[in-house]
């Protein structure tokens, strides 16, 4: 089955949506490969996190709430996380990468921009140059980037957040010359990061 066997090393992706959908998806994949097939999850700016835009606009949260209801997604839910966000008017929040990764089982690297060119100008309306009250807006939401990604380092996860203003890191240049410092304030790129894991 998919020419498969015990040992081999699956590594199943995406980007932006497609990330999002590697993150729902890879807790399932399993279940289609056969057994002993490592799997671990690459999942490209697929952290989305929760705030209302500034300009009026339907924002990502209504957005993936409408998707759960419109795709009947409640099969990806997770079981887990189904359980913490038990309420009807809650499960969209395990479509949501902020609310959802923490949450996946199977080892996976997550990337995500602090400065994320999809989510910024979505909730802002707008490309650079920003106004004082939208880059205070940006440095809100890069906050809460950085706070979401810190919460998902465990032994499984692996984070990879540069504080640069792209989207799909592993599909650009930036794959290997964007970098970010880890808390050795060694500066390494996507790519190193995959290599040392």
């Amino acid at each position: 089955k998919h020419d498969l066997k015990s040992g081999d090393s699956l590594y199943f992706s995406g980007c932006s949506a497609g990330g999002r959908g590697a993150m729902f998806n890879l807790d399932y994949v399993s279940a289609i490969v056969p057994e002993g097939v490592h799997i671990k999850g690459i999942l490209d700016a697929a952290m989305w996190v929760e705030m209302d835009p500034i300009i009026p606009q339907i924002s990502f949260p209504k957005q993936t709430h409408q998707v759960l209801l419109m795709a009947n997604s409640t099969g990806r839910l997770g079981t887990k996380c189904a359980e913490h966000f038990k309420a009807h008017n809650e499960q969209w929040k395990c479509l949501y990468g902020e609310f959802r990764a923490p949450f996946v089982e199977t080892p996976y690297l997550i990337s995500a921009s602090q400065y994320d060119s999809f989510q910024i100008p979505w909730n802002t309306g707008r490309q650079p140059p920003f106004t004082d009250s939208e880059l205070a807006f940006i440095e809100k939401f890069r906050h809460k980037v950085k706070r979401a990604m810190l919460d998902l380092r465990t032994k499984s996860v692996v984070t990879f957040s540069p504080a640069c203003y792209t989207h799909c890191i592993g599909e650009t240049d930036s794959f290997w010359d964007k970098k970010a410092a880890d808390a050795s304030n060694i500066s390494l790129s996507l790519h190193d990061v995959l290599k040392a894991w």
